[in-house]
């Protein structure tokens, strides 16, 4: 009697296993990301570990979130009702820019650093992708996951392609980060 109960429990737990793989990894192609309005940023407090980040408003409201940076540049909603803001520093010759994913609550889920790029724009390509321009016509491709994977510990992820330096190699295989 014991064997056929643990034998329905193993059966039970490798078909959700199953179900929850095919989910995790049916991006819907026709779904895209969208620009999304209504959140601001608040200004820093001004003290010196605040000058970086800022609380996040919607609608005029704190959600009690903090985000890296001090002005959003770009938001967008995601198709299953995430947001990703990019925001920066806004200090002349010390840009650098994040990326921040909100969940369906507005709440905080995955922060990355892009770096010290100035950010010119960023466009959807497709139900999960970004491409962000920037430092004249640089690009990169930012990546949102559905789900956190097995194994994968990220939810965003950037690839910078393969594009000619005007100044040589810089010591860096082209494609790499």
């Amino acid at each position: 009697m014991s064997a056929v109960i643990i034998l329905l429990a193993v059966l039970v737990f490798t078909t959700r296993l199953i179900l929850a793989k095919k989910h995790r990894l049916a991006i819907e192609p026709h779904a895209q990301i969208v620009q999304a309005n209504g959140f601001s940023l608040s200004p820093a407090s001004g003290y010196l570990e605040d000058l970086v980040n800022s609380r996040l408003l919607y609608g005029g409201v704190d959600t009690l979130a903090t985000v890296q940076g001090v002005s959003l540049l770009y938001q967008f909603e995601l198709h299953d009702s995430r947001y990703l803001l990019i925001t920066d520093m806004d200090y002349p010759f010390e840009e650098s820019a994040y990326v921040t994913l909100l969940n369906s609550n507005i709440e905080v889920m995955e922060r990355r650093d892009l770096g010290n790029i100035l950010v010119l724009g960023a466009e959807p390509i497709n139900s999960h992708q970004l491409m962000i321009s920037y430092d004249g016509e640089r690009q990169l491709t930012l990546t949102v996951l559905p789900r956190r994977v097995w194994g994968i510990s990220h939810l965003l992820s950037f690839r910078i392609p393969a594009q000619p330096h005007s100044c040589g190699n810089l010591g860096r295989q082209p494609g790499t980060a």
